[in-house]
This record gives C-alpha cells, sequence and structure tokens, in this order.
C-alpha cells in the first residue's frame, strides 16, 4: 500500500508470473517465499486473489489482532518510557504518569507512538506539574501530531518549498539534489549563481524546518510514513484548505509536480550547459579518471542533473 499504484501492479504481477513460471518448469512450488504487507484496501486484495488462488498462502490479518496489537503496545511505551526516564532522569512519579496517560489514549499506532515520545523526549519540561500539562495536551491520533510537528516551523513558505518537492519525486532526492533545488531562484542561470550549503548543512535545515515530517536516510530524504503524503494532498472529493496555519489537504498534487517541472528545466537551461568549455571539461575529467563515465563525470559535478534529464518529462505529463 506504500507503492506508487503503477508499480504495485507490477509487483503484484511479478509475484504471479514467477510462481506461475515455477510451476510449469518445475512440477511444484518454489520453496522461496515473500512477506507482503499492506493495508488491508480491497482494490490490492482483489488483485492479489488470483495468487492467492493457485499458490499456498497464509493470511495475517492483522486488522483482526487489535487486542493482542494494543498489549504489544502497552509494552513497548513501558519499555520505552524507562529508556527515556534513564536518558532524562526523570522520577518514577513522572514516569507513571507518562505510562498511564499514553496507555489510556484509544487507537493508538506504532507510528502515532514514536511520534509523541519524540515530543516527550524533546521537550525541557521534567517535573510532574509540567509533563502533567504536557500529556494533557498530547494530539491523539496521528494526524493531529503531524498538524503540530509542521505548525512548529519557523518558517513555513520553506517548509511548504520543501514538502512540495518531497512530495513530487519521483524518487527520494538525495540532500545533494535538494540543495540544489532550494538554491535555485527566479533570477539563477547557471549552477554558479547557486550558493550550495552542503550536505551537512543541508540536513540540518530540512530537520528545522520541517521536524520529524521528514528523515533523512543515506543521504535521501522521505516523508516520515505513506500517510504523511496522504495528510497533506488533497484528494478529488476533499477541500483544499487555504489556511496557511493548517496542513492537512493543504497541497495539490499536480501543483507540486508544476512547482518541480520549472525547477528542471529552469536546471536543463542552464549557461553551463550550452558552452563548448562545458564539453572540454567533461572530456579531460573523463581521461583522468578510471573507470567513470562520462555521465558520472557530469553528475558528479552537476548533482541534478541526472535527474531533471530523466524526469522533467513525467513532472510536464502529470
Amino acid at each position: 500500500d506504500e507503492c506508487q499504484e503503477r508499480d504495485r501492479y507490477i509487483l503484484i504481477d511479478l509475484l504471479k508470473d514467477f510462481y506461475s513460471h515455477s510451476s510449469t518448469t518445475t512440477g511444484r512450488w518454489s520453496s522461496l517465499k515473500f512477506l507482503v504487507t499492506s493495508r488491508p484496501y480491497h482494490g490490492i486484495e482483489i488483485y492479489f486473489q488470483e495468487l492467492v488462488d493457485k499458490v499456498p498462502t497464509v493470511r495475517l490479518a492483522g486488522e483482526e489482532e487489535s487486542l493482542a496489537i494494543s498489549e504489544e503496545i502497552r509494552l513497548v511505551v513501558r519499555a520505552r518510557v524507562t529508556q527515556i526516564a534513564l536518558e532524562r532522569r526523570l522520577t518514577i512519579q513522572v514516569q507513571n504518569l507518562l505510562v498511564t496517560k499514553l496507555t489510556g489514549i484509544p487507537n493508538r499506532t506504532y507510528l502515532w507512538l514514536y511520534l509523541i515520545l519524540e515530543e516527550i523526549r524533546e521537550t525541557f519540561d521534567s517535573t510532574v506539574k509540567k509533563l502533567s500539562l504536557l500529556v494533557e495536551k498530547l494530539p491523539e491520533s496521528v494526524y493531529d501530531a503531524y498538524e503540530r510537528i509542521l505548525a512548529r516551523s519557523k518558517d513555513k513558505i520553506e517548509a511548504r518549498r520543501i514538502l512540495q518537492t518531497v512530495i513530487a519525486a519521483t524518487r527520494p532526492l538525495t540532500l545533494k539534489e535538494m540543495d540544489v533545488i532550494l538554491a535555485m531562484k527566479d533570477n539563477t542561470r547557471s549552477h554558479n549563481d547557486l550558493d550550495l550549503e552542503g550536505e551537512i548543512h543541508i540536513k540540518r535545515r530540512i530537520r528545522n524546518t520541517c521536524g520529524l515530517f521528514l528523515s533523512v536516510s543515506d543521504a535521501k530524504v522521505y516523508l516520515i510514513h505513506q500517510t504523511a503524503k496522504e495528510f497533506l494532498v488533497k484528494q478529488e472529493a476533499e477541500t483544499l484548505r487555504v489556511d496557511r496555519n493548517e496542513w492537512r489537504n493543504s497541497f495539490v498534487l499536480r501543483h507540486c509536480d508544476y512547482m518541480l517541472a520549472q525547477r528542471c528545466v529552469r536546471y536543463l537551461s542552464f549557461t553551463n550547459f550550452e558552452t563548448s568549455p562545458l564539453a572540454n571539461y567533461i572530456v579531460s575529467r573523463h581521461r583522468e579518471s578510471q573507470g567513470q563515465t562520462l555521465l558520472d563525470v557530469l553528475t558528479s559535478r552537476y548533482q541534478f542533473l541526472e535527474y531533471c534529464a530523466t524526469q522533467w518529462g513525467a513532472h510536464v505529463r502529470r
């Protein structure tokens, strides 16, 4: 359910083809097993039905195990609160208060718990009275937690620009690519005009602007969860939020694509890519390098070039 819709069906078709080929060529099912996880969406279940009918499968219906999952989360709450208490030197009284409050909220999920515990960990409050006020105002759903995370942003215009980019991107963007995108202005005409910050500083800037809403792994930028995109993007039946202080349903996907298409076309229009010294530079670098293709040499210097050259059309079409 976290795949792009088109990719989701390609994946399921490949699983069908794999087992079909395996049974016809060897006369028995392959011993290779796959574990596939998803929210129980009807459309996904229907597409899997052919595979389920033909191949031995085990269906683990997590939606029917809400009591067991709730008990698991209660155990996690106790363990994580104990860990935070050791880090923060919190008293037993404060620990008990946190456990009671967190286990008393219905419909808890692991994502919600992660967001809440990070909020508790980052607060400077440590007394029973102050933490009592904090836990009384804790968001009771993931979407409420998302709203609070983004409401803390000190630069909401910058936050919207970063989120637009991550939402529209056809693949996770690297920190270097994000650095280029955020450095581009309306009057930027060449790569030399970019005031790039570097990976360490752009990572800190993204975290300070968007908080826990975005995560960085292996120098690539991701939304914290698929529900984060669902929270931000207005669906057809929903009302677009125009209040800049509210984040839910405040983005239109085609507007995000429009913005990133503009960035791609502007980058491809840089004067660097029109002059003969560029070709001379690339060829000379290629001769000096061992095992690097011309494309590798080019994209190592112009970090956003590969994405723009291959994906600008996708954004224009969307």
